[in-house]
């Protein structure tokens, strides 16, 4: 059974209304800035009469008792990292929360000050993306065990890969053949899929991280999909508005930060993205929407032609082995002739050597995918597993997908449920 439902949206003076009856001690009188909205809810700062910033949060979707539960568990887990200076940034205390007729909560927390990031930052480099690298980073270095224990959500490599196998042989007959060969190879290849899960985020996006005018990460909020699995996952948000130069100063601020190397997290980050299309045709699919089905069909085609024959992991060459026998071999030794004399064995010997080409370290190629973001219901196993993308989950899946983007989401992640 999901944990969380839709619920209808509120305006920004209904918002402001809302916080300020679960917030009695403060007298809220004006709003700063435009109400921004993602897929986790509606964002809305708000000043008091002291000059004090304050940020309520409407969620999308209604909790059940257990989600908040493990809400409220993360975030005083996270508070006290900070405090104890292993996080680098702000993170939500809760101070106040009301609930909502008909469903669905409000929830304030004290503003962390700058503003909240755009799409547009993503395409320079400069302070912003060495700030947003050593943040991650921070964060994944938590510990992974207390993590898991806290917000109740683990997945593997070995259960992640497997799920999004799972996932393109679901629907390997919407994919086109060399689309499809690029994510096969990729979920084949062993050295893709060796990393530590780490505490993650779990939906993170451009309305989650607060930044000072110059650059510098001052929050991240959200973590209402918390989990422990791939650190690629809160990068696939960056691989679809991230400029080049932005990707390369991130990740070397990321690598610098992190204790173990995991040389292929970008890569795997450009999976995860590129198969958000193949997920948002799969809730089509699911909702038995012909149109929608159609268009996200239309999306796998655009995403063939643009990525065209560019892989994600390098072809091997063919390894060609010679063998000699045991007589062979020590007149092979004794019968060297000197470099460049093109006599001899030795020569011969020279001319079969092959080169073993082995997949490069160096990021990836990554692809951008236009259009706006589509909506669906979260998905949830009936094992508990939690969605490795739900900045994407607890959406309507009848929401009509015409002209819309992939967003993150998946019903299948392999994840399991710790008690």
């Amino acid at each position: 059974m999901s944990e969380s439902k839709n619920v209808q949206p509120v305006s920004e003076l209904e918002l402001a209304a809302l916080s300020s009856a679960a917030m009695p001690s403060i007298q809220v009188r004006g709003i700063r800035g435009a109400m921004q909205s993602s897929d986790s809810g509606q964002w809305l700062s708000l000043v008091d009469a002291l000059g004090d910033s304050w940020l309520s949060w409407a969620p999308a979707h209604a909790w059940s008792d257990k989600k908040e539960e493990r809400f409220v568990r993360t975030t005083d887990f996270l508070k006290d990292a900070q405090a104890d200076r292993k996080l680098p940034f702000e993170t939500p205390v809760l101070e106040g929360e009301i609930r909502r007729n008909g469903g669905g909560t409000v929830m304030v927390f004290r503003h962390p000050g700058g503003a909240a990031l755009t799409n547009e930052n993503l395409s320079v480099a400069g302070l912003l993306p060495k700030s947003l690298g050593s943040s991650l980073a921070a964060l994944h270095e938590l510990e992974a065990t207390q993590f898991a224990r806290i917000c109740g959500q683990y997945a593997d490599a070995e259960r992640t890969r497997r799920a999004l196998k799972q996932l393109v042989d679901r629907h390997v007959s919407a994919i086109p053949a060399r689309l499809r060969s690029r994510w096969l190879d990729a979920l084949s290849e062993d050295s893709l899929w060796v990393f530590q899960p780490v505490p993650l985020h779990g939906s993170l996006c451009s309305q989650d991280v607060y930044v000072a005018p110059g650059g510098a990460v001052l929050g991240i909020f959200g973590f209402d999909s918390a989990a422990v699995g791939d650190p690629a996952q809160d990068m696939a948000w960056l691989m679809l508005y991230a400029s080049d130069a932005f990707l390369s100063s991130f990740e070397s601020a990321y690598a610098l930060a992190r204790k173990s190397p995991d040389l292929h997290v970008l890569a795997r980050a450009t999976l995860l993205a590129e198969l958000e299309t193949l997920r948002w045709y799969a809730r089509g699919v699911a909702c038995e929407d012909r149109e929608w089905r159609r268009a996200g069909v239309q999306a796998l085609r655009d995403m063939d032609s643009e990525i065209g024959d560019h892989r994600l992991v390098p072809k091997r060459q063919e390894v060609v082995e010679i063998a000699f026998t045991v007589e062979e071999e020590p007149l092979m030794r004794l019968q060297q002739t000197e470099p460049g004399t093109g006599s001899g064995p030795r020569s011969r010997w020279q001319a079969q050597e092959t080169e073993v080409i082995v997949p490069s370290a160096q990021s990836p190629r990554r692809i951008g995918l236009g259009g706006t973001q589509e909506t669906a219901e979260d998905q949830e196993h009936a094992t508990g597993a939690y969605d490795p993308f739900p900045h994407q989950s607890a959406r309507s899946a009848g929401t009509h997908p015409t002209g819309a983007e992939p967003t993150w989401d998946s019903d299948q992640t392999g994840s399991i449920e710790v008690p």
